[in-house]
């Protein structure tokens, strides 16, 4: 199922709340990025893929997809190349794919995406403040001076995470994160609605462009985080990198905090589990994706995360 497919899902959660206002409309949005069922959607596409691959008539592996819901956190401060500073949301999903090898990690990569609202696939539409600032942080700020982040709505009267130093060479906060686009409509308006999925990711060409440049379906950014460098870092383990610093105080900040359920969805989800075995005998082709039940809810181990998370995991399974 192509990603266009899945406007018909997009329109009836449409229908329960497109009387709300835009702000609220975003987060359903992003919660619905969060239920399970789109979960599932994302890691049968991205082992559908993957068994493909001529590398997986010897090697096994299975494909899962966790959810960590949680809103309106952390706020930034930074310090733009102007020499002005500004406040606002980080971001609004932190999405990290791993690929764990028999002897552990061997690939960690993630990326900041902050959603917006949008008539166009491909366009912000309005220049409300909230969007001014949020635009300014991610494409203005000078990272080769600090970023803090706080934990709470309230900024820097809220408890202070920590202080990082990305120090980039492109432009603002381009090689960490991404806009995700949402579909305001049942269908983009302008060209053919529904030629690009309801979620859309990509990056303008300037600060002042209106317009992102190529977008990627979600399912398909994912998939090009994965198999090349057109979206996200790569974490590196070294304690001298800032991005994987921050990355970490963001996923381990939180302890003993209580997730409540937002409109009756789990905080905490867990896609079912895809595993692509085969024989070296036979071709990719004729392997199977069996689908395992798991269950919705998830127990972490880890202090639960300061911001909401998506972990596609990919794990090279042990061969018989």
């Amino acid at each position: 199922m192509s990603d266009h497919l899945r406007w018909k899902n997009w329109a009836n959660e449409l229908s329960k709340h497109n009387h709300k206002p835009r702000k609220n409309l975003e987060r359903w949005g992003l919660r619905y990025l969060h239920d399970t069922s789109s979960l599932n959607y994302l890691t049968k596409e991205i082992a559908s893929w993957l068994s493909k691959l001529p590398l997986a008539t010897s090697i096994p592996f299975s494909v899962q997809t966790e959810s960590i819901w949680i809103d309106g956190t952390p706020q930034a401060v930074s310090t733009l190349i102007d020499k002005r500073n500004v406040q606002c949301e980080l971001s609004d999903l932190l999405f990290i794919i791993e690929v764990k090898g028999r002897k552990g990690f061997f690939l960690e990569k993630a990326v900041l995406l902050q959603g917006k609202i949008s008539c166009k696939h491909n366009k912000f539409s309005g220049s409300n403040q909230s969007t001014i600032k949020e635009r300014k942080l991610l494409e203005k700020t000078n990272t080769h001076d600090c970023i803090d982040l706080y934990t709470g709505t309230s900024g820097v009267k809220s408890t202070h995470i920590g202080k990082y130093i990305l120090g980039s060479s492109l432009n603002g906060m381009e090689e960490f994160s991404r806009y995700l686009l949402i579909s305001k409509s049942n269908g983009w308006s302008g060209g053919k609605n529904f030629s690009h999925g309801p979620f859309q990711i990509g990056w303008p060409d300037s600060y002042t462009d209106s317009y992102l440049g190529k977008t990627h379906d979600f399912s398909f950014a994912v998939l090009r985080m994965l198999c090349s460098s057109g979206m996200g870092k790569l974490l590196n383990m070294s304690p001298a990198c800032e991005w994987t610093r921050m990355v970490n105080d963001l996923r381990r900040q939180y302890k003993n905090i209580t997730m409540n359920g937002y409109g009756g969805q789990s905080r905490i989800n867990l896609s079912n589990n895809a595993t692509f075995t085969t024989s070296k005998k036979i071709t990719a082709v004729n392997g199977k994706i069996n689908i395992n039940n798991t269950p919705k809810i998830l127990q972490l181990d880890i202090p639960q995360p300061l911001i909401s998370i998506i972990t596609l995991t990919i794990n090279i399974l042990p061969e018989d």
